[in-house]
């Protein structure tokens, strides 16, 4: 009797191991495969900068509470109530 327990409680244990690599490794295994520099060579070559297109831009930051920051350009348009906010590069 009590093998079949001990039999029963580790196919439980390693059918929560399987469930929790596949619900929650996989996806993020898979989400920093696709998201790496090495997926994306194409973006490694953009070193231009909006300024090298004489756009009228101005370089900003933007401080979070959790102590990152945001940085990027504000490029001048026409409707002043307008935010898009774009980023390309590394992380920083």
């Amino acid at each position: 009797m009590r093998h079949r327990l001990r039999g029963k409680k580790i196919l439980l244990e390693f059918s929560l191991l399987i469930f929790l690599l596949a619900t929650v490794g996989l996806p993020c295994v898979l989400a920093r495969l696709v998201t790496s520099e090495g997926t994306r060579p194409q973006e490694l070559a953009l070193t231009s900068l909006p300024s090298s297109y004489d756009i009228d831009v101005e370089s900003v930051c933007f401080d979070a509470v959790d102590g990152l920051n945001f940085r990027g350009w504000c490029l001048g348009g026409v409707d002043a109530n307008l935010c898009v906010p774009w980023r390309r590069g590394e992380w920083g």
